[in-house]
């Protein structure tokens, strides 16, 4: 006779299940919080990661503690350490270069040119460039206040712009001047990072800046300063590299242990080469009065150790042992310096051969493939930096113009209905150039005539305004056709004769006169 199974009920099955939820529900939040066990392996603890313990901190609760301490070793680096410097010198060649040119693009509501404006603006930013900055005694154009302005944010991690009043012989009533983040005072500020989600962010004071509810600076609070300085007349300027930061973070924060480790390195070095040079000669204490009368100085004074120039004199009863040095650079030394600088080009974001210049090894694929990944990032900082920091220089040069009212028939008010429209601009960068000429223009003629890139984007390639090219080829073409020269005409042929190829078809990029395409 079979006995019969006592049944579970079914409150003490929701029961048992609860319960098995509940507890594995702790145990893997435990695994994460703690380490102690579970599915991620990466959050356990034990003998080989007992000492990795990191923290959960933002980059605002740091930079309290270490953001003066960054900044001036950081700073530091940039004027002595070679690489640094050399660093920073490479990011500012590719990504500002000569400067980032600005032209107007201002359109109406059907998206046709206004070139009427657009013709104002340009003559009167040629005059602003050497009048919009006012940096002490010295002149300071727009290009170059562009380099001061990125190479600050590269090594303090941001910059300030600050907004005053203009020179009394400018055509601009207001003027900028360019302010180190380091003037900053942390000391008002009253955001308690212990108490983050408990007291309202509004009216706060974050790492010197004076917050609204959206952590927008409303004023900042500047050492020698008595009161904020409004946001409508100082900027700040960084970039953002992660969520919930209020400051900039110096570019070499990454590897700036690793440039102190060069110098260490060197420091070492040069130490050993400098014990190898006292070489001595060692002699028996019962021979140090002949050699004493030997080497008497002229004051009569004598020493256990004579010095002979670099050589010096010992005297003991038993013969010293040397110590010998390892100084084969080749196996240790270079090694270790190459070592850390890959890490440094690899911490800045470009590759080594860009860095050092050292092609030891390279190739023409390797090559390649790093110029590819530099020219992005460059590209990428190109276009933050334009945006960031030259269009809002851009946007209040078009607000004192409108100010001033310099362009034509728009009144203030109407600038102030639609300001993106009339702020509108090209951002073009300083141009590249070639490695080997031939085969990059044959290279782009066949990007164009194959409608991949257009003329202002090749344009924009070699910083330059395409609509500015296409006026002066016009004009070229005209004056070499009236003065009866049209052999002097340039051909998209490449030297070769036109009766000896097939005619391609496609527009002449050379002879192209702006009739062919319209914005």
């Amino acid at each position: 006779m079979k006995k019969n199974k006592p049944r579970i009920k079914n409150t003490a099955a929701i029961k048992g299940r609860q319960h098995a939820f509940r507890e594995g529900y702790t145990r893997g939040r435990d695994s994460a919080i703690y380490g102690s066990s579970g599915d991620f392996t990466g959050a356990e603890t034990g003998r080989i990661r007992s000492d990795w313990l990191p923290q959960l901190k933002t980059s605002t609760f740091l930079l309290r503690n270490s953001f003066k301490r960054l900044a001036a070793r950081s700073e530091e680096a940039c004027r002595n350490n070679p690489y640094a410097k050399r660093v920073i010198d490479v990011l500012d060649m590719f990504v500002v270069g000569g400067g980032i040119r600005q032209f107007p693009a201002v359109v109406d509501a059907s998206g046709n040119t206004i070139d009427k404006i657009n013709s104002i603006l340009i003559e009167d930013w040629k005059r602003a460039n050497d009048e919009i900055y006012r940096c002490g005694s010295q002149r300071v154009t727009v290009y170059e206040g562009q380099s001061i302005e990125f190479k600050t944010m590269m090594s303090l991690g941001s910059f300030l712009r600050q907004e005053i009043a203009g020179k009394s012989d400018s055509i601009l009533r207001r003027a900028f001047t360019i302010i180190k983040p380091t003037t900053l005072d942390f000391s008002k500020d009253t955001f308690d990072f212990g108490d983050i989600y408990k007291k309202p962010i509004k009216d706060q004071t974050i790492l010197g800046q004076n917050m609204n509810a959206f952590f927008e600076p409303k004023s900042f609070n500047i050492e020698g300063y008595d009161s904020p300085i409004s946001a409508s007349q100082m900027s700040l300027f960084y970039r953002t590299i992660e969520a919930e930061q209020r400051l900039g973070i110096p570019w070499l924060t990454p590897v700036i242990t690793k440039l102190w480790d060069i110098e260490q390195l060197f420091g070492d070095k040069l130490l050993q080469s400098r014990q190898l040079t006292r070489m001595g000669i060692w002699e028996k204490k019962a021979a140090k009065n002949a050699m004493s009368k030997l080497l008497k100085s002229e004051d009569g004074e004598e020493d256990e150790a004579v010095t002979l120039e670099r050589l010096s004199t010992y005297y003991s009863d038993e013969e010293p042992k040397p110590i010998k040095f390892d100084d084969t650079l080749d196996q240790s030394f270079i090694p270790l310096i190459k070592v850390a600088l890959h890490a440094v080009a690899v911490g800045m974001g470009f590759s080594y051969g860009r860095m050092t210049t050292d092609l030891e090894g390279a190739n023409f694929a390797g090559g390649r493939i790093n110029i590819i990944g530099d020219t992005k990032y460059f590209n990428s900082l190109f276009r933050h930096f334009a945006k960031c920091a030259c269009q809002s220089l851009w946007n209040k040069f078009i607000e004192f113009e409108f100010m001033a009212g310099r362009v034509g028939t728009i009144s203030f008010n109407e600038y102030l209905s639609d300001k993106w429209r009339y702020s509108q601009c090209y951002h073009l960068p300083e141009g590249e150039q070639w490695v080997d000429p031939l085969k990059d223009a044959q290279a782009q003629d066949l990007l164009y005539k194959t409608g991949q890139v257009t003329l202002q984007q090749l344009c924009a390639m070699k910083g330059q305004d395409y609509k500015a090219i296409i006026k002066q080829r016009e004009k070229e073409k005209q004056e070499l056709t009236d003065a009866g020269l049209e052999e002097l005409l340039p051909s998209n042929d490449g030297g070769i004769k036109t009766e000896d190829k097939p005619d391609q078809g496609g527009p002449d990029i050379n002879s192209f006169s702006g009739k062919e395409e319209k914005e």
